[in-house]
C-alpha cells in the first residue's frame, strides 16, 4: 500500500497540532501510513506534555502579544511555531519504522537532508535528531507514540523569529535572556539565511516527495482525510484550546533560580544558585559538548573581597565540566593569582557549576548524574 501524502496547506494554528494527534487516534490496522505537510496560519507556543506553562513561559508576554499556548501529547520542550515553518509529520504503523529511536530519526531525517541539498544547502544529519548546516541547527525533530500510532515530526525552517521565541520564555533575568538570544543566533540558521533566493514551499514539497520515495523505496499518493479523522481532529481542536488542558501544573518543587535552555544537541545554557558559608553565589553557564563556553558568576563575594570575577570567568573557558577538571583549573587559577576568597572554597565553585551540569544531564534524558570520581 502506498504512503498517503496529505498536503494540508495553511491551517489554523491549533490544527497544525491536531492533525498528527487526530490521525494517530483515528488509526486502525487498515489505515495507510501517512505523511502530512502543513503550515500554521499564525504563531503560537507549544509545550511538551510534562511541562508546566506557568513555569516555562512568560505568560504575560504571550497574552499581551496574542501568542496562544498549546500543550501537545508528546514530550520535549517548549518551542515557538509560526508561519515560517513547513511541518513534516509522519503517522505510521508500528511495523514500518525501525524499532531503535536513533535509526528512526536517521530514516526520517535523510529525506529532509537530501531536500535541503537539492536546493544548495549543505545540510547533514547531526545525532541524535537534528539537521545541521555548518554547525548550526536548521531542523529539529521529535518522535513518540500516540495511541497505537508511531509519530515522527520535523520541519523545513524558512525563517525564524528568535527575539519573540526568547521573549515568550520565562527566564530568570535579562542577562540570561540576552545570552539565549545570542546563542540562538550563533547556533541556528534558516533557509532564508542560507540562500539568497529561497525556493517556495511548493517546490520544497515536490522535491521532498521525490526524495522520500528514493530513500525509502516507498511510493506516495496524494490523499484526503476521512470524515472520521476530521471529526477526531475537531474534538482535539476544542481540547487544545481549553485552559484546563493547556495550563495543567506539571512541575513541582523546581527552584525559581534554576533554569536550563537547550539550544541544540550538545549546546545548553543553565543557571543556578548555591548557598555557601559567605552567602549565595549564582552561576550562569553556557555548555558545548561538556565544555564551558561562557560562565557568568555573581553573588555575595562581590562585596566581601577584591575579586576580578571577569578574569576568573575567562579562565574557565573550554574547561571540561567534570569535578576533577574544574577543581584543577580553579586551584591553578587562584595559585597563579595568589588570591583567596574568604568563605568561598574551590568545592563551592565546583558544586555550583556541577549543579548546572546535573540539570543538563537529567534534561537530556540520562537520569541522574552520579557524583563523578576525582580520579
Amino acid at each position: 500500500m502506498a504512503v498517503r501524502l496529505i498536503d494540508a496547506g495553511i491551517v489554523p494554528f491549533v490544527r497544525s497540532q491536531s492533525l498528527y494527534h487526530g490521525l494517530s487516534y483515528a488509526q486502525t490496522c487498515d489505515t495507510p501510513d501517512t505523511i502530512v505537510l502543513a503550515t500554521p496560519q499564525s504563531r503560537y507556543m507549544c509545550i511538551g506534555f510534562f511541562q508546566d506553562a506557568a513555569h516555562e513561559l512568560n505568560l504575560d508576554f504571550c497574552q499581551e502579544n496574542q501568542i496562544p499556548v498549546i500543550r501537545r501529547e508528546t514530550g520535549g520542550g517548549a518551542v515557538f511555531i509560526d508561519e515560517g515553518q513547513l511541518f513534516v509529520q509522519w503517522i505510521f504503523q508500528k511495523s514500518i519504522l525501525p524499532a531503535r529511536s536513533d535509526h528512526r530519526f536517521q530514516l526520517f531525517i535523510k529525506p529532509l537532508v537530501e531536500t535541503y541539498k537539492f536546493f544548495g544547502i549543505d545540510a547533514y544529519y547531526h545525532p541524535v535528531n537534528d539537521v545541521h548546516v555548518d554547525g548550526k541547527k536548521i531542523t529539529g525533530t521529535g518522535a513518540g507514540t500516540i495511541d497505537d500510532a508511531e509519530v515522527v515530526t520535523g520541519n523545513f525552517l524558512f525563517d525564524f523569529d528568535y527575539n519573540t521565541m526568547v521573549d515568550a520564555l520565562k527566564l530568570p533575568d535579562e542577562q540570561f535572556r540576552n545570552r539565549v538570544k545570542k546563542y540562538l543566533a550563533c547556533y541556528m540558521t534558516t533557509i532564508s539565511e542560507e540562500l539568497e533566493s529561497p525556493p517556495d514551499r511548493e517546490e520544497i514539497k515536490q522535491i521532498y516527495k521525490l526524495k522520500f520515495e528514493e530513500i525509502t523505496g516507498l511510493k506516495t499518493e496524494y490523499g484526503e482525510l476521512t470524515q472520521h479523522e476530521i471529526s477526531v481532529m475537531e474534538n482535539l481542536d476544542r481540547k487544545f484550546t481549553t485552559d484546563d488542558w493547556n495550563y495543567q501544573s506539571g512541575i513541582k518543587g523546581t527552584s525559581s533560580s534554576d533554569r536550563l535552555i537547550k539550544i541544540h544537541t550538545g549546546v545548553w545554557i543553565g543557571q543556578t544558585e548555591l548557598l555557601t558559608e559567605t552567602g549565595n553565589i549564582r552561576a550562569m553557564m553556557s555548555m558545548k559538548d561538556n565544555h564551558v563556553q561562557e560562565v557568568s558568576l555573581s553573588g555575595d563575594f562581590n562585596t566581601t573581597c577584591n575579586f576580578d570575577s571577569k578574569a576568573f570567568e575567562q579562565a574557565l573557558f573550554n574547561t571540561e565540566i567534570t569535578p576533577a577538571t574544574l577543581r584543577k583549573k580553579i586551584d591553578s587559577y587562584f595559585d597563579r593569582k595568589e588570591k583567596e576568597i574568604t568563605g568561598i572554597k574551590t568545592d563551592d565553585w565546583v558544586e555550583v557549576l556541577m549543579k548546572i551540569k546535573r540539570m543538563q544531564y537529567k534534561a537530556a534524558g540520562n537520569g541522574s548524574l552520579d557524583e563523578q570520581s576525582d580520579q
